[in-house]
Parts: C-alpha cells; sequence; structure tokens
C-alpha cells in the first residue's frame, strides 16, 4: 500500500542521512558505547577462553573481529559518501570531504577507539607478550588520540576543526589487516601473496592517492601529516613483506 511504501521511504532516507547529518545527541553516544565496550569484552573472552593453550591466536581474536567489521563499514561508507563528493574520484577540491561529520563516522569512530582500548587492555592481561612496542602500545594510544581529536577537534596539544571523515574513508585499508588475523588465528587459511597483494592496493595505492586528494582539497594539515605517517609506515611494512616473500629459499624457516 501507499502507506507501507512512505514509510518504508522513510526509513531509507533516515538511514542515509546518517552518512550526510550529525545528529548524535551525548546519551545516544554513551549508549553506543556501551554497547560496542560490551560487544568487545565478549570477543576478547572468547579468544581467552577458545584459545586457552594458544597465546599467539588468542592475541588475534579482538584484530581479528574489529578488521572483519571495519573493512565492511570502510566499504559501506564509501558507497554511501563518494556520490555526495563524486570530485573525490575527478580528483577535483570539495569543502566538507574531509571533515564534515556525520553519524556514521563518529560512531566508526567510537568503535575502532574502543577496539585498541581493549586489545590493549586484554592484551595486557591475558596475552602481553604478544604486544609490542610498536603496533601495539603505540600503534593504539595514537589511534585513540586520532580517534578523540578526530571527532571532537580537541587533541589536548592541539586544536583543529574534526575531521572523523578522512579515518573512516580509510577504514576499507583493513582488508589486508583481516586476512593476516584471519591466517594467524586459522592457519589453514594464510595467504601471504593475499595479504600482500591486498596491502599494495589499498596501504600504498590507495592511500597514496587519499594522500594526494587531501593536499589538493588543503584539508587540515594534521590530516596531511597522519596521512604521510602512515604511508611511511605501510611502505616500512610492506618492503618487510617483500624481504620475506623474495628472500632465498634457503634462508626461510
Amino acid at each position: 500500500t501507499l502507506s507501507t511504501f512512505n514509510s518504508f521511504e522513510r526509513q531509507i532516507n533516515k538511514m542515509v542521512n546518517h552518512f550526510v547529518d550529525y545528529t548524535l545527541t551525548q546519551n545516544e553516544l554513551i549508549l553506543a558505547g556501551g554497547i560496542f565496550s560490551g560487544i568487545f569484552i565478549a570477543v576478547g573472552f572468547i579468544g581467552v577462553f577458545g584459545f586457552p593453550d594458544d597465546i599467539k591466536k588468542r592475541a588475534w581474536i579482538i584484530s581479528l573481529f574489529n578488521s572483519f567489521v571495519t573493512m565492511i563499514a570502510g566499504a559501506v561508507y564509501l558507497m554511501n559518501k563518494l556520490p555526495q563528493y563524486p570530485e573525490f574520484l575527478r580528483f577535483e577540491p570539495k569543502d566538507g570531504f574531509h571533515t564534515k561529520l556525520d553519524n556514521f563516522c563518529v560512531l566508526a569512530s567510537l568503535w575502532f577507539f574502543i577496539a585498541c582500548f581493549f586489545d590493549l587492555f586484554f592484551g595486557y592481561i591475558f596475552y602481553r607478550k604478544q604486544l609490542q612496542i610498536l603496533t601495539a602500545y603505540v600503534h593504539h594510544i595514537v589511534f585513540m588520540w586520532m580517534m578523540i581529536t578526530g571527532t571532537t577537534g580537541n587533541g589536548l596539544f592541539l586544536t583543529c576543526i574534526p575531521f572523523a571523515p578522512s579515518f573512516v574513508y580509510m577504514l576499507i585499508e583493513e582488508i589486508p589487516t583481516f586476512l593476516l588475523a584471519f591466517g594467524s588465528v586459522f592457519p589453514k587459511f594464510r595467504t601471504d601473496y593475499g595479504f600482500g597483494i591486498t596491502f599494495f592496493i589499498f596501504r600504498l595505492v590507495y592511500h597514496a592517492y587519499g594522500l594526494a586528494y587531501a593536499i589538493r582539497n588543503q584539508t587540515e594539515v594534521i590530516v596531511i601529516l597522519l596521512y604521510v605517517q602512515a604511508l611511511l609506515l605501510h611502505l616500512s611494512w610492506f618492503n618487510g613483506w617483500l624481504k620475506m616473500m623474495f628472500k632465498p629459499k634457503k634462508e626461510k624457516k
């Protein structure tokens, strides 16, 4: 009936608006934070009790779950934002692309903040030896700072325009992380070439394009600096992957 169609249309428009406007209240954010925390607590304990004798697999559970959710979130975000900002693909400047907050990008940032927090929390208690200084402590703390700064504009020692969309555009780069985590938890599904190829496509080529567009768009300096820092780190990691994959077979363990 017409009323059913109109109701369905209103629901669709409401969903689409989550990718356009920022309307969340403080209470809604607190509720979302509680729900997200409960999810990661459950996932963390699944890792603890699911792999009681394998600390390495236990250490990858939160990363596996988080990368699976966020790579999908990143793809969905791009699907909804690119029609709003076709200038991104045309490499033309567009105000608001990097800085206009919407409900989805703020919730995605909150999710990622909580993921980093509970990975450190569970890691410190249940798989401390697996937490590396750079890839765990430094990485997670920096990203937690980014999530706060990107959604509020207040980075303690830095005040800027919120830039959460700039982060969520890059969540699709979690695809190689998911492949790595999945192969670490389930070794028979390990795919070194799959990881390397997706890493090259998303964390080097796509990220470099995102950096170039941020410069072209004259966005916030902090966004450009964070993109540069991430790209340099990705280049270092990719170089390590190349050395692992193409060193003489007699040297491989």
